[in-house]
């Protein structure tokens, strides 16, 4: 599971929102439909759902950022396909202004233009491909994860990235640097053991869950 996460789940984000996106930025096109509360007639997948409660706001009436905004977008943006890009940003838009004082619903909204172009970006950015760890080319992955950063910085800014992205790039640097111990021969087994239990020490608590040692480590 940790290999898998070193493709990226950017890349995932590239692939499940290409359809429809492609050319449709940063200029969003517009849609007919016009809605009150965002959530009329949601698509067949997300009845029975409920919307993440990622809205936050503090005592001056901003939008505080956190990873559950995050959450909230990809509820809707997962709709792509069922509905086209132009009437979930519209839905996204009234859902902001329907649960958000109009400081915060157009903070959100300015993060959710930046988000959608960061996305799109996710198109141009090469893919390492392969999963297997015998095949992965660590090189290739760090310069698609350092490409995927600055993409992210391009169009989010530092403060959005670290709440939306923070816990999942420890998880990949970790990842990254566990395959590089198990595939040094110069380490005996002992050393590889240590490091590996040094690299688990150094994880934030929180990134704990995801570091159960892969089949494929061994």
């Amino acid at each position: 599971e940790m290999l898998r996460s070193l493709v990226g789940s950017e890349m995932c984000i590239r692939d499940s929102g290409s359809k429809g996106m492609a050319g449709s930025l940063p200029h969003h096109p517009v849609s007919s439909v016009s809605f009150r509360t965002g959530l009329e007639k949601l698509p067949a997948s997300l009845e029975g759902t409920v919307v993440p409660d990622g809205l936050q706001v503090d005592a001056q009436g901003n939008l505080v950022i956190t990873p559950l905004l995050r959450d909230v977008m990809e509820y809707f943006l997962s709709t792509l396909g069922e509905e086209d890009l132009a009437t979930i940003v519209q839905r996204l838009q009234a859902y902001f202004a329907n649960n958000l004082p109009a400081t915060a619903a157009e903070q959100a909204q300015q993060i959710l233009n930046g988000y959608l172009a960061w996305r799109d970006n996710l198109g141009q950015i090469p893919q390492a491909g392969g999963v297997d760890a015998a095949r992965l080319d660590v090189d290739a992955v760090r310069a698609q994860q350092q490409a995927v950063r600055e993409s992210c910085l391009q169009f989010l800014g530092q403060p959005v990235c670290t709440a939306f992205f923070a816990r999942q790039q420890a998880r990949d640097d970790y990842a990254l640097e566990r395959l590089a111990v198990t595939r040094d021969e110069s380490l005996s087994a002992e050393q590889k053991a240590q490091r590996l239990a040094a690299l688990t020490a150094s994880l934030p608590p929180a990134c704990l869950l995801y570091t159960s040692p892969s089949p494929r480590d061994s």
